[in-house]
């Protein structure tokens, strides 16, 4: 029987709210690194330019190493995290961004330490629980996933990535009839999320 397609990681843009960080302290061109409309190079060079100037600038390494994941360059991206937490250790979003690359890498088990602070920050850190969720789900601990993909929902109701990767763990621990429920609330909040069709399709086959 076609296997399931797998769960999906949380994308880093829906985080960019999330930041907290209106600009980067200077007046300028340095205030690109922070500037979403700019293409990704863009805002890492304008970022390298802002911490050459302040080496201190907790904001231009978080938004560096942002844009870094965006780039799919993780290393880089958790060297400056590393330094964002290490000036600023009380920010939930940094932690949060900082899983995303060990998430990538396939290193659950820091990104779940990291989550765990997310969420121990800000209790109500929706992106946590959802890449804490991922990660659950990619150690196989299905009802753990389950757990705080409640709590993405709780936070977020309309969150079609959520119902989708809960919907996978309720799928893989035999659990069809609420994984059909949940590729159907992904559909509804997102109806272009080939992936919901391709696994309701498949557990609907799997519960007949």
């Amino acid at each position: 029987m076609t296997d399931l397609l797998k769960c999906s990681i949380p994308g880093i843009m829906s985080a960019l709210v999330l930041f907290g960080y209106s600009g980067v302290g200077h007046a300028g061109s340095f205030e690109d690194c922070g500037n979403y409309r700019l293409t990704t190079g863009k805002r890492i060079i304008a970022c390298t330019q802002a911490i050459k100037l302040d080496p201190q600038n907790t904001h231009a390494y978080a938004h560096r190493g942002f844009s870094y994941n965006s780039n799919g360059e993780y290393d880089l991206a958790i060297l400056d995290l590393n330094q964002a937490i290490k000036l600023d250790p009380q920010n939930s979003n940094t932690y949060s961004n900082r899983s995303f690359s060990y998430n990538s890498k396939g290193k659950y088990d820091l990104a779940i330490l990291d989550l765990n602070q997310a969420i121990k920050l800000d209790p109500q850190n929706t992106l946590a629980y959802s890449n804490r969720g991922f990660s659950y789900n990619s150690k196989g601990k299905y009802d753990l996933a389950i757990l705080d993909y409640n709590q993405s929902i709780k936070f977020d109701p309309q969150n079609a990535l959520s119902y989708y990767n809960r919907g996978f763990a309720h799928d893989r621990k035999g659990e069809y009839d609420l994984a059909i429920l949940d590729y159907k609330q992904s559909i509804k909040f997102d109806p272009e999320y080939t992936n919901a069709y391709i696994n309701l399709r498949l557990a609907k086959k799997r519960l007949n």
